[in-house]
């Protein structure tokens, strides 16, 4: 009777704390939104909003955020955005070991410079998995990736 008792406490203290705790990831919750640092080219400013539309586990170690990305542009950086795009739903996957954006494995990687190509989708990433907006290098070493 003793072995059931510790069982079911241990069973219980699992539900309580959730054995799918994820607790590298403050990922945007379901319903919110989040207005990234603009990128600033020749004259132009891009904008990027993510709304996030489901947050789910998918193991222990990673969860699955499906957002809505939206865009605008300004010509100053100082001039926030009224109009945005019909936007795009994407997925991402928020892992230390294998991150990704809408299906296409993302190099975060502390030691290594992230190209120029995957910029963005690093940018939305640490915005949908930590709420960071900025500099992705300073999130790859905050984050420990």
């Amino acid at each position: 009777m003793k072995f059931y008792s510790i069982l079911t406490s241990i069973i219980f203290a699992l539900l309580i704390t959730g054995c799918n705790d994820n607790k590298d990831f403050t990922p945007i919750k379901k319903g919110e939104s989040l207005v990234m640092d603009p990128e600033c080219k020749m004259g132009m400013c891009s904008w990027t909003k993510i709304e996030s539309i489901n947050v789910s586990p998918l193991d222990k170690d990673a969860l699955s955020v499906e957002i809505k990305a939206r865009y605008s542009s300004t010509e100053n950086d100082d001039v926030k955005p009224k109009d945005w795009s019909e936007g795009e739903i994407l997925k991402i996957t928020c892992s230390k070991t294998a991150p990704s954006y809408d299906g296409t494995p993302l190099n975060i990687k502390s030691n290594v410079a992230t190209s120029g190509a995957e910029m963005s989708a690093i940018d939305t990433y640490f915005a949908a998995c930590h709420l960071f907006t900025g500099d992705v290098e300073t999130a790859k070493e905050k984050y420990k990736y």
